[in-house]
């Protein structure tokens, strides 16, 4: 359980870092950027490309585009409220 814990704290971490890279770039671009999740996953020759079928192809494709720092957040905080420490 504790393994858990220190995931999830380092998934919001790893969103803080990607949001402060977003920020940055933004700063320095003057306009609102934002890297998505299979933008950053081709740095590292992760290339996905769209998927096309059911509701299972919309969800990924979803997720896909949404900011990474997003789905970490949210993953990270789901991580962290549902894997609370017993009173």
């Amino acid at each position: 359980m504790n393994a858990f814990r220190i995931l999830a704290y380092v998934l919001l971490g790893l969103a803080l870092a990607l949001f402060g890279a977003d920020v940055v770039t933004s700063l320095e671009a003057q306009q609102v950027t934002l890297r998505a999740t299979r933008a950053i996953l081709s740095l590292f020759g992760l290339d996905l490309g769209v998927q096309e079928g059911g509701w299972f192809a919309r969800v990924g494709n979803f997720l896909l585009a949404t900011p990474l720092w997003a789905s970490l957040a949210t993953l990270g905080a789901l991580m962290v409220l549902i894997l609370r420490p017993p009173r």
